[in-house]
């Protein structure tokens, strides 16, 4: 993997969220995209089972528990047979280690670079960059994003593979967070008021989830007509 290559795209990124998020008019606009995600049923009812989930190893390795079903169904993930599935249930331990030790690279060419998928009667294999994206947030919510593709849309990666764009998003959320401790403490302040004055419990929520948050409505929500 080329390290420099990763770095200028993910400073690209990271200027990109300053010009967003540093306007005059900035904090307005992330009360109202909090607003939307704690009042939106859909959003809402996926912050609670994320909720649930994230850093949950005791839940994750449950065997009474079919883990991966139900995040495949919350995260909408498509064209995925269940032996898939129970492959990866079967490899729960294995997965979360590669994840401690930080081996990325290899969880994703095992797992998700070309996974064997039943379809009809023929064996297919898919990239699902985007599973290996929401599992690897869902156990290191602070060092990975949970990217989707408008999100890489947005920032303009779309010639990017989707595990790349997943590298560059993950660096330019730590580079920007790093760089803007105080905007970043008072995004935190924001969503921590509005979770209060909801009465929900999502206080916990990485960096890296609030600013998802952020670009998830930016990248799939239109803006109003002028």
């Amino acid at each position: 993997m080329e390290t420099s290559y990763l770095n200028r795209q993910a400073r690209a990124v990271t200027k990109k969220i300053t010009a967003d998020l540093c306007k005059e008019n900035s904090e307005d606009g992330i009360i109202k995209i909090f607003t939307f995600h704690l009042n939106d049923k859909n959003s809402s009812n996926f912050q609670k089972y994320y909720s649930s989930i994230t850093t949950n190893e005791q839940n994750f390795l449950d065997k009474e528990k079919n883990f991966f079903k139900e995040f495949k169904s919350k995260y909408a993930l498509s064209g995925i047979d269940n032996k898939y599935l129970q492959k990866l249930e079967d490899s729960k331990t294995e997965m979360l280690q590669r994840l401690a030790n930080n081996e990325i690279v290899e969880l994703y060419f095992d797992y998700f670079e070309k996974a064997e998928i039943r379809y009809n009667q023929t064996i297919i294999y898919k990239n699902l960059g985007s599973f290996l994206s929401k599992f690897a947030h869902t156990f290191n919510p602070n060092h990975y994003c949970a990217l989707d593709n408008p999100i890489r849309t947005y920032f303009g990666m779309d010639k990017e593979s989707f595990f790349m764009a997943f590298l560059i998003m993950s660096a330019a959320y730590k580079e920007w967070v790093n760089e803007n401790p105080q905007l970043m403490q008072r995004i935190r302040e924001i969503w921590i008021a509005l979770c209060k004055d909801k009465k929900v419990e999502y206080i916990h929520f990485s960096d890296l989830k609030l600013l998802d948050l952020i670009y998830w409505y930016k990248a799939n929500i239109p803006a109003p007509l002028p």
